[in-house]
């Protein structure tokens, strides 16, 4: 069994960093985006469908905690999540912004919603917040990745093929990922939901080495995967710490 790691996350805090943002969150309503009415409930741990919570949202690196099955997924608008049937709170996590607990009425299985998360602070200060969340300064910053299985049956989300799918997680958009990367590498940017500026994921060759994948020069790797395996899904989640020097 491959080994599933333990993510603890460090948030780079760098000279003059905004700090203490305050998360806005609209009452919870029924949705009836298409690009969420396609995704079919997951199951909860009792075989009970799930609800289908669509976070509309253009924060950077928002992270959930919660009733949550399996890991959010980005999309053009923010991020859908599954959610067991009967939660009534989330917590709201993200670079700069105070931790907020969402209450909101009991969810129902099988069903669809939305919510909308946004600040009260001006423009200048979110788009500063922003900035600095996705900020990569290699020379500066000590970075570990930890990456690990979330499912094995591509086929059942309806993404099946011969190729394994990694999701790059959301706290450095794209261009700050490809630091990470091994140039030219034997991969294929990927977006579930067609964004090529910052695509969500890559499509990696059944059976290629992570070390192909990632840098292993200038970052720390964290997992029990080798090779990625066909019709298998992976996350990853990172782990920055400024260096002293």
């Amino acid at each position: 069994m491959k080994k599933i790691c333990l993510i603890c996350i460090s948030w780079m805090l760098l000279p003059g960093a905004v700090q203490g943002l305050t998360f806005q969150v609209s009452d919870i309503r029924p949705s009836h985006d298409p690009d969420v009415q396609h995704l079919v409930p997951l199951q909860d741990l009792n075989g009970d469908p799930t609800a289908v919570l669509f976070v509309k949202t253009d924060i950077l690196g928002v992270k959930m905690t919660g009733n949550i099955i399996d890991r959010p997924r980005p999309t053009r608008e923010g991020y859908v999540v599954f959610i067991t049937q009967g939660t009534k709170m989330l917590q709201f996590i993200a670079p700069h912004y105070t931790t907020f607990m969402a209450h909101f009425s009991e969810v129902e299985g099988g069903q669809y919603y939305e919510i909308s998360l946004t600040t009260q602070e001006g423009a200048d200060m979110v788009a500063q917040a922003a900035q600095q969340a996705s900020h990569l300064d290699i020379d500066h910053t000590q970075v570990e990745v930890s990456l690990d299985v979330a499912s094995t049956d591509l086929a059942a989300s309806g993404y099946a093929h011969d190729k394994a799918l990694v999701y790059l997680d959301s706290s450095l958009d794209f261009s700050q990922w490809k630091k990470l990367l091994v140039p030219n590498g034997p991969y294929e940017p990927y977006d579930i939901y067609g964004n090529k500026k910052n695509p969500c994921c890559l499509r990696i060759p059944a059976g290629e080495p992570v070390e192909n994948i990632f840098r292993m020069r200038i970052l720390g790797l964290d997992t029990a995967v080798e090779n990625f395996e066909p019709n298998a899904a992976y996350h990853t989640t990172l782990k920055l710490i400024p260096k002293n020097n």
